[in-house]
């Protein structure tokens, strides 16, 4: 994994998903002490650790806190003997989470995230159906698309990535209405779930399809975001002695159509790891592919598949198969 160009090429990101990853493979690791080698006179001091550091991911990147949402409700289910730990985590980091997402934010006047951003889905969906059928839409239809995402965009509809189509979506005009545009997704649902399927499936299949590769030219994204804007204003530069470690890497994480490499991997690794622990029959073995695997589900619904959104899933490719291969769960 050290090999990984991946993570040669995100120590020159400037974005916010090695730091999300950092702190979400620090609470992954410190999960895996104490269910194998955990100390109990230090178990509240532990569990506070991983929720600090589970917290701090989220903080990072939102939909995490979906993931544990998810994983929380679960873990009560499944884990009836964790209940105490699991309750005190989920308490710090939701709490934590309101906190700082609707007080810290609100007071400094930080802006919520643009609907738009999670109605990626159905706009896609729109955009291929009229893509596929435009000819045949009735008046109404083309009103209410028009109405919300603009019938000058609609052209713009690219299989893989949202922004393009859902650029100028109107939200005042989604708030004030949004039985309106519900209506709409499901209408053209009705008639042509053929496209509203492919849409979904095309949109994300690099991060399901097994020979996807690293660099996907449809999606008019780069494989990390590492590159460095030419606006004068980007505070960011690139210095170093070794530059051509960075293009090698760079060169390589486009051109290789290993899985390893692939955008696939995270899904294919925490699905497997998950599937061998439950064949095997081994509960413990099971919690960290499971964890990972939730919050793959949440990039499900995102704007486009990039390698850095499910970072976090591929710094824990040790953790999720090294328990694998011990003899026992105990």
């Amino acid at each position: 994994m050290l090999l990984n160009p991946t993570f040669a090429l995100f120590s020159f990101s400037p974005t916010k998903d090695p730091w999300c990853a950092l702190f979400f493979l620090l609470a992954m690791t410190l999960l895996c002490e104490w269910l194998w080698e955990g100390d109990k006179k230090q178990e509240v001091l532990t569990w506070t650790k991983i929720s600090v550091c589970l917290l701090l991911s989220c903080l990072f990147r939102n939909n995490m806190i979906y993931a544990l949402v998810l994983v929380a409700i679960v873990s009560l289910i499944v884990f009836r003997k964790y209940r105490k730990q699991i309750l005190l985590a989920a308490t710090i980091v939701f709490v934590g989470f309101l906190l700082v997402d609707k007080g810290v934010y609100g007071i400094l006047r930080i802006p919520d995230v643009d609907k738009k951003e999670m109605l990626s889905v159905p706009i896609q969906q729109i955009g291929r159906a009229y893509h596929d059928y435009g000819t045949s839409f009735a008046e109404e239809d083309i009103r209410d698309i028009d109405r919300y995402i603009g019938m000058d965009k609609i052209p713009y509809y690219n299989a893989r990535i949202s922004d393009p189509i859902k650029t100028t979506f109107k939200t005042q005009e989604f708030d004030r209405d949004k039985a309106g545009f519900i209506s709409l997704w499901f209408r053209l649902g009705m008639r042509h779930p053929d496209s509203y399927i492919i849409a979904y499936l095309s949109q994300y299949s690099p991060y399901w399809y097994p020979r996807s590769k690293s660099y996907d030219i449809y999606s008019v994204s780069p494989y990390v975001e590492d590159y460095i804007s030419d606006d004068k204003n980007y505070v960011f530069e690139r210095a170093g002695y070794l530059s051509f470690v960075y293009d090698t890497y760079n060169q390589i994480a486009k051109e290789s159509e290993t899985i390893l490499l692939s955008r696939s991997w995270p899904f294919w690794i925490s699905l497997t790891s998950l599937f061998m622990a439950i064949v095997l029959r081994k509960k413990r073995s099971a919690i960290i592919p499971a964890i990972c695997f939730c919050y793959l589900l949440t990039l499900f619904l995102g704007p486009l598949c990039i390698m850095r959104y499910a970072l976090p899933v591929l710094a824990c490719t040790p953790l999720m198969l090294i328990p694998l291969l011990k003899r026992s769960d105990v």
